[in-house]
């Protein structure tokens, strides 16, 4: 005779099925059945809440007799085994789905990244007036080259020479001495407080549009002669020296930026502050755009020539030496390299920031594909103001002026007239292109 096991108390009890996660009461009048394997009685009040709390629970073993035949037993290995594959694929469901989560995360990060640098003065392309970050950028719409500029672009095939005279150079610039004269007279004027009567039809300009979509003319130096003081050499002989740096038009705050934005020098080949192969550039900038209304909130230069700190630190003033990191290591071509200073411009740099950025190094391996780098990145384009580049080429008589012989000068742009089409091209994607000392 099959025996049943009973408990002593004639509470209600309760039952849970493992295999589906619930609580059902059972009346233990009359006689109810045994519990499967892996079920478990639960003793206590019906009416007390939550319902039969406390519990009480009875553990069934698996082999105990049921009035229909022995309970089934443990789960077997077949069992235990389709149980853990189910967990691994759940697993690797979950890894997968993870994954492309966090790809989808990381390329919507980087999607926003570069939209928000792209949001920026699309360099004389037509568009709406860009808003970045609640900045308003000014556009430039248009280059215009003028006119003295535009007869320089097209004679510098026919009068560059390696003469040291540079003769039919020499004699374009005599011809044109009244129009070059007047040109200089236009630049001081604009640099200084006094504008009446300022001749500006032999300047060059930028056509910008501010985000009330009101136009202005910026002016630019217009690129002639040998990229020097428009007089250097072929007129003033003994007066004008190739290193009058006078010719340049530094533009005023209001004309290329507003007061609160952050403003950038990047000087590859700053030499010390006060001292150059050229003269001094560091303090150049500082103090020529500190009058135009200019004040560079950081400063960052870079000398390969080994330089005691003494001598570069020594002469810096207080409040330029606090915002100066200048780095005595060459700077590196390589695009994306970590002493590529078109690497720190695009790291640091936003598009409604003032940044001027200028290259004299005095070795062209390095210089010239820095040089096609910004010519090629439509960043750099948006995030640049100024570029002052003293391009060391053939047919200049530079050549016998400082430069050397380049006559087997073998590196890319490496002629006069290259010089006109990289500093004509920056002009028109919205770059103030300038050629340095």
């Amino acid at each position: 005779m099959r025996r049943r096991r009973r408990h002593s108390s004639t509470l209600p009890s309760a039952f849970v099925r493992v295999d589906m996660v619930q609580v059902e009461p059972l009346d233990d009048e009359p006689g109810p059945a045994h519990p499967r394997a892996g079920e478990a009685r639960f003793h206590g009040d019906r009416s007390s809440s939550p319902p039969f709390m406390p519990p009480r629970a009875t553990a069934w073993h698996p082999n105990v007799l049921r009035e229909d035949g022995p309970s089934p037993g443990p789960p077997s290995p077949q069992d235990h085994a389709k149980f853990r594959h189910r967990i691994q694929v759940s697993s690797v469901l979950l890894t997968v789905a993870l994954v492309f989560f966090l790809s989808r995360a990381s390329n919507f990060a980087s999607a926003v990244d570069t939209s928000r640098r792209h949001e920026s003065k699309p360099a004389c392309n037509p568009g709406s007036t860009i808003r970045r970050r609640s900045v308003c950028v000014d556009r430039v719409v248009r280059y215009h080259p003028s006119d003295i500029e535009v007869s320089w672009l097209k004679a510098i095939s026919d009068v560059k020479s390696d003469e040291h005279s540079w003769n039919e150079g020499c004699h374009k610039v005599r011809t044109e001495e009244s129009e070059l004269r007047e040109t200089i007279s236009g630049i001081q004027g604009l640099a200084g407080a006094e504008k009446e009567q300022i001749v500006k039809r032999h300047l060059s300009s930028h056509e910008v549009e501010n985000c009330d979509g009101v136009k202005r003319r910026v002016y630019l130096e217009p690129l002639v002669s040998f990229l020097r003081h428009p007089l250097a050499l072929c007129v003033e002989k003994n007066g004008t020296d190739v290193l009058d740096k006078s010719y340049l038009l530094v533009p005023r705050v209001e004309e290329v930026t507003h007061a609160d934005s952050y403003k950038w020098l990047f000087d590859a080949g700053a030499s010390t502050y006060n001292t150059g192969a050229g003269a001094a550039s560091q303090s150049w900038f500082v103090e020529t755009y500190r009058a135009r209304g200019i004040e560079f909130d950081r400063i960052i230069g870079w000398e390969a020539a080994r330089t005691d700190p003494k001598i570069q630190w020594g002469d810096i003033p207080a409040d330029i030496k606090r915002k100066t990191s200048w780095y005595n290591i060459p700077a590196s071509a390589t695009v994306g390299h970590a002493d590529n200073p078109l690497t720190f411009i695009k790291a640091l740099t936003k598009a409604e920031d003032f940044v001027v950025f200028k290259l004299d190094i005095d070795t062209p391996k390095v210089e010239v594909p820095l040089v096609q780098q910004l010519m090629n990145d439509t960043e750099l384009h948006t995030l640049i103001d100024e570029f002052y580049f003293e391009h060391h080429v053939k047919g200049s008589p530079m050549q016998w002026h400082g430069w050397g012989d380049l006559r087997r000068h073998e590196t890319p742009l490496n002629d006069i007239q290259d010089s006109y089409e990289v500093f004509y091209y920056l002009r028109e994607k919205g770059i103030r292109a300038h050629s340095w000392v």
